[in-house]
């Protein structure tokens, strides 16, 4: 097992600290029989390889490695090999949505996601056989649906060959095949709306309703509509436990909801702020805060859902853009467009790309963009950061720094040529 791994000239590739020559050490200590060697190979190979989900020039090379130590039923903690490679595979889908982050360094990311999805795709008959029924540990076959979904519809040809979700016991699994097979573009709806009347889970019929309003959008059914709901009700437990491949089940109904229209969106986004402790009734002593009280939504993705979260908070209570605005604004608009206008320009709150966003959404949906009428619009009760700086702009910025730079020549330049003309008349008299 892992015979060609020198075979790669690992210093000559990079990883989030540098050469990644320590590559190697890492994937042999993950196959290590010491459970202690084995915690500090994914606790390095994870901060360095994919750190903090950013994947690097080593990241493609490495994953074929993982996948045969996966394959191997003799390595122990596959399942955590297992999220080392879904990490991996989640870079695609975020890092080709990010084009902040892209812009900067886009050839070669692009090179890597590209090189990343080649390794996953050549991956594809092993990722078959071990999210199938031969598979003995329920959890590398979670993990291994998780990887699938990130291959959309290229993961279809395997994904038509797994069990049936009907046929899964588990819970978990049956609403992740549910779910893969929707994501696969192999949503047979008249199935899911019978797994909706009559599925004893009330995880897989919640998971059976939201694809059903994913595929449907507006012309989701009542039923859809009704169990959507009944999961976000106070005491439900149905969302406790989803599964790596709905580990953010509210975001992805938060999306859905806004890309199904505002007719739907507004029938579901009072019971999403419900559950999310915002009664729109209550009285307004705390803002919604989109890292701290829907925390839970964006928690570990935040570059991924920032701006479909955003969107779809937007279009459920203003429409699809540009907003139509109608004076004065009801309870949940003021605090919907506080929180986005709070993301657009208070750093901490979301990432620096995601401020972006936010700015740019704000614009998109015919918002007005400077803090008095914005803070007119909102209200009183929902302060706005005191600091309101103005939009970034490429030309703006490019005259400030060039200006900076002239300031920078003139503050510096006078005092060192009399320092140089003194240090030459000291040097004169000493060589006199």
């Amino acid at each position: 097992m892992l015979e060609r791994l020198d075979d790669i000239d690992w210093a000559a590739l990079r990883h989030a600290y540098g050469s990644a020559r320590d590559t190697p050490r890492w994937i042999r200590g993950l196959a290590s029989t010491d459970p202690r060697v084995r915690a500090q190979a994914q606790n390095d190979f994870d901060a360095a390889v994919l750190h903090q989900g950013f994947v690097y020039e080593a990241t493609p090379w490495a994953i074929p490695f993982l996948f045969e130590l996966l394959s191997n039923r003799e390595t122990p903690d596959r399942p955590e090999i297992a999220s080392l490679i879904a990490v991996a595979a989640n870079s695609i889908v975020w890092g080709r949505k990010d084009s902040d982050l892209l812009s900067k360094t886009a050839p070669p990311e692009f090179q890597i996601f590209d090189r990343i999805e080649e390794e996953l795709t050549a991956a594809l008959p092993t990722l078959g056989r071990l999210g199938g029924a031969g598979e003995t540990d329920g959890e590398v076959r979670l993990w291994v649906l998780e990887i699938l979904r990130t291959l959309n519809e290229a993961a279809a040809p395997v994904v038509k060959l797994l069990p049936s979700f009907r046929e899964e016991p588990d819970v978990l699994l049956r609403t992740s095949l549910l779910y893969l097979a929707h994501v696969a573009g192999l949503t047979d709806l008249a199935l899911v709306r019978t797994c909706l009347d009559e599925d004893g889970s009330p995880l897989v019929r919640w998971t059976a309703a939201l694809v059903e309003l994913r595929t449907e959008r507006q012309r989701t059914s009542a039923r859809a509509i009704g169990e959507l709901v009944a999961a976000l009700e106070p005491g439900s437990t149905t969302l406790n436990r989803t599964g790596p491949l709905l580990e953010q089940p509210l975001t992805t109904l938060t999306v859905a909801a806004g890309e199904a229209g505002p007719e739907i969106a507004a029938r579901l986004l009072p019971a999403l702020l419900r559950h999310a402790a915002i009664e729109p009734a209550a009285e307004l002593e705390k803002p919604l805060d989109i890292r701290s009280e829907l925390g839970a939504l964006l928690q570990g993705r935040v570059d991924v859902l920032e701006p479909d979260f955003f969107a779809a908070l937007l279009s459920s209570v203003f429409g699809p853009p540009p907003a139509t605005l109608r004076s004065p604004l009801s309870e949940t608009q003021r605090k919907v467009l506080h929180s986005v206008a709070q993301a657009a320009w208070t750093p901490g709150r979301v990432s620096i790309p995601g401020m972006g966003r936010a700015f740019r959404l704000l614009q998109t949906f015919g918002f007005p963009t400077e803090r008095a009428k914005l803070q007119e619009m909102i209200g009183p009760e929902l302060l706005l950061p005191p600091r309101w700086p103005r939009p970034p702009r490429v030309e703006a910025s490019r005259s400030k720094a060039h200006t900076s730079w002239i300031g920078l020549l003139l503050r510096w330049s006078v005092p060192g040529l009399i320092g140089a003309a003194l240090l030459y008349s000291v040097l004169s008299q000493r060589c006199a």
